[in-house]
């Protein structure tokens, strides 16, 4: 669905209610569905700042604390490539942190034992991210937001097992300290090594 329609959609749901009016179940299921979101509730407001903004919109994530959500803003970034990112560096954290916990803690380049993180070795983690939404156009539509501060997540779980395969069958990795990553400029496969789980995590 393009942004306009999502709007236009959203806009009618709006319109459906009165001010201050929680929404029912199925449109708040629908406003998330539109937005890429999850909050748990939904009402229509009057927005302090602007008097002639009639759609304006608040959500709740526990039922008691409403705040002002830009509806509009959520749409145009729906699906956005750094939600994607964020979403997929997610589904294989514990990949990662599964390798750093039996890695030595040296540099693989220059043995520095400060500032370490681990490098996706062979093909950096963006390389790895678009090759899978290459192979996968609907990924925008298998992430969301869980509207708790810990950020966006596959949702969609088939795609999630999809995509974990998939890197764990093609990611590779190395020990790099700061100064050795930025002279590889791969930024952004890395992660902290500090990061450590027990060697006995199990796979997945």
């Amino acid at each position: 669905m393009k942004k306009t329609e999502r709007k236009a959609a959203i806009r009618a749901l709006i319109d459906k209610y009165k001010f201050n009016w929680p929404f029912n179940e199925r449109d708040t299921a629908q406003i998330n569905k539109l937005t890429g979101w999850s909050f748990k509730g939904y009402q229509r407001v009057k927005n302090p700042k602007w008097t002639t903004d009639m759609r304006c919109l608040a959500h709740t994530s526990d039922g008691q604390k409403w705040e002002i959500w830009s509806w509009n803003k959520a749409v145009d970034n729906y699906g956005s490539f750094g939600d994607m990112l964020e979403a997929m560096r997610l589904a294989v954290q514990y990949q990662i942190r599964k390798f750093a916990a039996s890695a030595q803690e040296q540099c693989a380049v220059c043995g520095s034992t400060e500032c370490l993180a681990i490098d996706h070795k062979d093909v950096p983690f963006i390389v790895l991210v678009r090759d899978f939404i290459k192979a996968n156009p609907n990924m925008n539509e298998a992430i969301e937001n869980d509207a708790s501060g810990a950020g966006w997540y596959i949702k969609d779980l088939d795609v999630k097992d999809t995509w974990v395969r998939f890197h764990k069958v093609n990611a590779t990795y190395q020990v790099l300290c700061r100064s050795c990553n930025s002279k590889k400029g791969a930024k952004h496969g890395n992660e902290r090594l500090e990061t450590r789980v027990s060697a006995s995590e199990e796979a997945r």
